[in-house]
């Protein structure tokens, strides 16, 4: 039942922002190397857990009364339905934009605070290199935390620019109606209108009478 999913949804809603508290835990306990291998270890683990958590938000849906759904066939199912929380707060309009551009965000966050910090780097020591050398994996020079909200509101400038100057146009343009496949649909509905046709001619009803003509009393 939906009920039962919403709830599903709920608690590994709880479970997986608990788990993801334990890497930034583990980066300032152990080092960046334990919290990079913690990492990868729980994103190997939680997988199937983030698959089961999107399908428990989808399933959990049901229509308003007036959106698919008559209120009196959701009524006949129970009556109230439990509430997904899950599913509210991300129906929430800031993370709706959020999930809008979140692909962008994706791609682009790295190479943003990688620049980020080689203009950190150049302005405080000269050098815009990021490590030492090329097998180093820390960073020579780290910008402090108060530059954190800086640093993901250029994140954010720069998503939203490369969403709306190429990931939208770009599904517009694979989502655009092609003209062979405009074609293939103008030759079905005219099939499908020649069809009626014979059919309404090769009936003697229609025949006697017209479409749209009724038999006479008497």
């Amino acid at each position: 039942a939906a009920e039962n999913w919403g709830m599903c949804a709920d608690s590994l809603s709880v479970f997986l922002l608990g788990t993801a508290l334990i890497s930034p835990l583990a980066r300032a306990l152990f080092g960046t190397n334990a919290r990079d291998l913690l990492s990868i270890a729980y994103e190997a683990f939680l997988l199937p857990l983030h698959a089961l958590w999107l399908a428990s938000i989808v399933i959990a849906y049901h229509p308003r009364p007036g959106q698919g759904e008559s209120r009196g066939r959701s009524s006949s199912r129970g009556g109230a339905r439990r509430r997904c929380y899950t599913r509210e707060a991300l129906s929430f309009k800031p993370l709706v934009f959020l999930g809008d551009i979140s692909l962008a965000i994706y791609c682009l966050h790295i190479p943003v605070l990688f620049v980020y910090t080689m203009v950190v780097a150049y302005m405080s020591t000269g050098d815009w290199r990021l490590t030492k050398s090329i097998d180093d994996v820390d960073l020579r020079v780290r910008a402090s935390w108060f530059h954190m909200p800086l640093q993901w509101a250029l994140v954010l400038l720069v998503s939203l620019a490369a969403n709306r100057l190429f990931e939208q146009p770009l599904r517009k343009w694979i989502m655009r109606p092609s003209r062979h496949g405009a074609q293939h649909r103008s030759s079905i509905a005219s099939g499908r209108e020649d069809e009626e046709e014979g059919k309404r001619i090769n009936d003697p009803t229609q025949q006697a009478y017209g479409p749209g003509e009724e038999r006479g009393g008497g």
